[in-house]
């Protein structure tokens, strides 16, 4: 009996210690998991509360980090956990601005707060190339080119910039005459104006004027002689506007003087049906998507729609009263998913999903598309005159003359307005994906999405009446390129981004 009974104890005993064990585990694993998933004791609330994860990062690297006032071991780049509201992130490095913002975190979520540009307090600007007569200026999207007007023994041409090499700056003009008709040629009165570039940087639309004369060409930057068409010699219809379709250079969308938009292959002049007809302005996101508006009917209505793609019918997303005119229409993608914003007067809205293709797509009782609806709408304290997505496709600027605001679709969250110090001549522009650029009082100011850590660069010159120049950051990143007036005619000038050690 006594060996038994202590057996059992032995037992008992057993049962105890290995329950305490397993216990022990699954208390401390319970742990781990809660403090992988972000949970902390919140010593000022006495409570557990999940944390969210901020990713902050700058250029240059190693900035040192204050959150709410208090300065943190790490640099940038980095990571850090912190509870859920508001916080405020001041970064700075010697030599440079200092960067702040409120930025608010949420719990279980990753805030990317990595595009921080400290800019120098010195800032230096030095002349590059002399333009002369210059009256205007564009740069490709990866700021390796520039094109613009000069003006050259009392006649306009075009002049190509090649910035591939920030230590050689070369430029040479281009025989752009040359590839005008015969009645524009000769034409001392011509004027040439470049419209777009495609993505790749190769490819320029430009637009041949006189008080009584309009042709389009695109232009091949690598193949001046062989690969630039004249368009509207080449398909003899009269055009109003003209966007490049891919990367090829071998399409381009246009929109006729009866408002018509068709897509015309350029090796062939083959030209497609009417996509939409009516229609007042479009734009091409990627290589065939368009969104435009219409001119208002007889009843009238203006639509808005998309064409989301060579296959695809012309979708109308809204229609409105011409009252709330001036209807704006842009698209973009965003983390795998379409989007596409629509502004009629003070009035915005977003949808999200997939591009419609058939006009026939299934749409609710209110009309809207079943797969394609408005997930923001919004009224803005101004009526919108420019609309255009970032290039990444996360924020929306709303613009007019005296100011802009962002929304943030990561964040769902609309910005203050950002107002400029004078009415501007046209859409500010981003610089990247997070900073815009404008000039305003003859000074180049650069600024945030949302508004946010403005800076005065340099004396430069923008749109106006009789002249447009564009600003682009250089491809090493290490410069922004502006255009200012020098001692004997218009330079181009670079302002360096870096402090000089």
């Amino acid at each position: 009996m006594n060996k038994q009974h202590k057996r059992q104890r032995e037992l008992r005993t057993r049962i105890f210690i290995y329950g305490i064990m397993i216990l022990a585990v699954l208390g401390i694993v319970t742990v781990m998991i809660l403090l992988m998933v972000g949970y902390r004791f919140n010593r000022s609330t006495g409570s557990v509360e999940q944390t969210g994860v901020a990713q902050l990062g700058s250029q240059p690297t190693g900035a040192n980090i204050e959150i709410d006032g208090i300065q943190i071991a790490k640099k940038t780049n980095s990571k850090i956990s912190l509870y859920e509201g508001d916080h405020e992130f001041v970064m700075w490095q010697e030599g440079y601005e200092t960067w702040r913002k409120t930025v608010p975190i949420t719990a279980g979520e990753l805030t990317w707060i990595d595009y921080v540009r400290l800019l120098p307090k010195e800032r230096t600007t030095e002349s590059v190339l002399e333009l002369g007569d210059a009256s205007s200026l564009s740069f490709s999207p990866d700021g390796r080119f520039a094109i613009g007007e000069v003006q050259q023994e009392s006649r306009y041409t075009l002049q190509l910039i090649d910035l591939e090499d920030d230590t050689a700056v070369t430029s040479a003009t281009l025989d752009i005459r040359s590839k005008l008709s015969d009645g524009l040629r000769d034409n001392p009165n011509v004027r040439f104006n470049v419209k777009e570039w495609s993505q790749n940087g190769r490819y320029v639309a430009v637009n041949a004027t006189t008080d009584s004369a309009n042709e389009w060409l695109l232009v091949d930057r690598e193949d001046f002689e062989g690969g630039t068409v004249n368009v509207s010699a080449l398909i003899n219809l009269p055009i109003s506007s003209m966007v490049i379709s891919g990367a090829s250079g071998r399409a381009v969308y246009i929109l006729q003087n009866d408002g018509d938009v068709r897509r015309v292959t350029l090796d062939d002049g083959s030209i497609s049906r009417p996509y939409a007809r009516d229609v007042e302005q479009f734009n091409l996101y990627g290589e065939n998507t368009l969104t435009y508006s219409t001119r208002a009917d007889d009843r009238g209505v203006i639509q808005a729609g998309i064409i989301a793609g060579e296959d695809a019918d012309a979708v109308v997303l809204h229609e409105f009263n011409k009252d709330e005119a001036p209807v704006r229409i842009q698209a973009a993608e965003y983390y795998r998913k379409d989007y596409v914003t629509i502004t009629s007067g003070n009035e915005m809205r977003v949808y999200e999903g997939e591009y419609p293709r058939s006009a026939l797509a299934a749409r609710s009782e209110k009309g809207e598309l079943a797969a394609f609806p408005t997930v923001h709408a919004l009224t803005l304290p101004f009526a919108v005159e420019w609309l255009q997505f970032s290039n990444n496709g996360r924020f929306i600027i709303f613009q007019n003359k005296d100011g802009f605001m962002s929304y943030d679709l990561e964040l769902d969250r609309l910005s203050e307005t950002a107002n400029f110090n004078e009415p501007v001549n046209g859409a500010v522009e981003w610089i990247d994906s997070y900073m815009l650029w404008n000039v305003s009082n003859g000074q180049l100011y650069v600024r945030e999405f949302d508004g946010a850590n403005v800076h005065a660069l340099t004396v430069a010159m923008g749109n106006s009446n009789e002249a447009e120049f564009d600003a682009s950051l250089s491809r090493s990143e290490d410069y922004i390129y502006s255009v200012a007036d020098g001692e004997s005619g218009r330079v181009l000038q670079r302002t360096s981004l870096l402090v000089e050690e």
